[in-house]
């Protein structure tokens, strides 16, 4: 049996830099501890759940994963949440009023959490930025991160972003 040993591997062109296709590139993460309130049916960024990436080669995809920890608003209705990237609102319906990456149904107080996952291309090398945004269906106060209308709970959200070697 032969055998193969290595100290180090580098790229040819750039040391850091090795594309193995379905492997991992690099991996981006942020995390938000406290909460965001919206009392308006107008959408939302999230504040602090955004992540920025520079994908090393064009055809490369982005795997980001959303977790949502907990969220509520006052009375019933759907939280409409969406991943973007830059100013493009990505994996979402469609058809219907509200066009969305994921929806949680808040039934008073708190409802969550939730992950989402998705597959981008971005087709750059540029710096890319993914967000998430926050809507609702009704009228009402709106927290991400925590319960409506008090504040017994808080539990982190997070976005990450994985390059993957095409």
């Amino acid at each position: 049996m032969s055998r193969l040993a290595v100290d180090k591997i580098v790229g040819a062109n750039t040391e850091s830099k090795i594309d193995i296709p379905g492997h991992v590139v690099q991996v981006q993460s942020t995390m938000i501890t406290g909460t965001i309130t919206h009392d308006q049916t107008t959408v939302k960024d999230i504040t602090g759940l955004n992540v920025n990436i520079a994908p090393n080669s064009t055809s490369n995809k982005v795997l980001i994963t959303v977790c949502i920890g907990a969220c509520g608003r006052d009375g019933n209705g759907d939280l409409v949440f969406n991943i973007v990237r830059d100013s493009t609102s990505i994996a979402i319906g469609d058809t219907g009023t509200y066009k969305a990456s994921f929806v949680i149904r808040a039934s008073s107080e708190v409802s969550g959490g939730i992950s989402f996952t998705v597959l981008d291309s971005p087709a750059t090398t540029s710096t890319v930025n993914y967000k998430v945004t926050v809507q609702q269906t009704g009228s009402g106060n709106l927290k991400v991160g925590g319960r409506q209308p008090d504040t017994a709970f808080a539990s982190p959200c997070t976005i990450t972003a994985q390059e993957i070697a095409a």
